[in-house]
């Protein structure tokens, strides 16, 4: 998140309304983004959570309040359906990328397809993994995701996740000659792979 929050620091403004789903992980990266805020005479201006299940009426009840508040950008940790739900919101409500761009963490080419390209259009996200990353690895899992489900199915960065993981559980256990958990854990640390987003490391520590 800390990029992402210099990114919109440096060329959107400093105001911010932070949305989310009503958990855990959407609650620390806003504490972190408040702290960047604080740190840089920025404001959070207004700080709501939705249930994981929240119906589409209390997207436009957000929405309302969004656009009365008139943040510079609104910090969405909203994951699921809900997404979908507050980008159709926020498009039929009239407002604009250009003067109030939602940012995201969490927001993938999926969700895009979800939602439909005109509410997605103008937005940002942050993310480990786009489809578009021009390696050879990801053409090639891209190819090969596509030949079995189909030419229109996109991948994003939970598709990447899920990819690598089982990769380095899978090199864990040749590497070891184990499936135990213990020796697999001491097995994958430090270990390294060449994924969809590019190489990646399990950091020892």
């Amino acid at each position: 998140s800390r990029q992402l929050g210099e990114y919109l620091l440096q060329n959107v403004g400093t105001r911010f309304y932070m949305v989310g789903s009503d958990y855990i992980w959407p609650w620390e990266a806003d504490r972190v983004m408040s702290e960047m805020l604080d740190n840089r005479s920025g404001s959070v201006v207004g700080e709501r959570y939705l249930k994981l299940d929240a119906k589409r009426k209390a997207f436009d009840t957000l929405v309302r309040d969004i656009k009365k508040q008139s943040p510079d950008a609104i910090f969405c940790n909203f994951v699921g359906e809900s997404i979908t739900h507050f980008y159709q919101a926020y498009a039929e409500a009239g407002l604009d990328s250009k003067t109030m761009p939602i940012a995201s963490l969490t927001t993938s080419e999926t969700d895009i397809q979800a939602m439909g390209n005109a509410a997605g259009k103008g937005h940002y996200t942050a993310a480990t993994y786009f489809q578009s990353v021009d390696n050879p690895v990801n053409k090639t899992a891209v190819s090969r995701y596509q030949d079995r489900y189909g030419a229109s199915e996109l991948t994003n960065m939970c598709w990447d996740s899920a990819y690598f993981q089982v990769h380095v559980l899978a090199n864990a256990i040749r590497n070891s000659g184990s499936e135990d958990r213990e020796v697999l854990c001491r097995s994958i640390l430090g270990m390294e792979l060449d994924a969809p987003q590019g190489r990646v490391r399990i950091d020892p520590d």
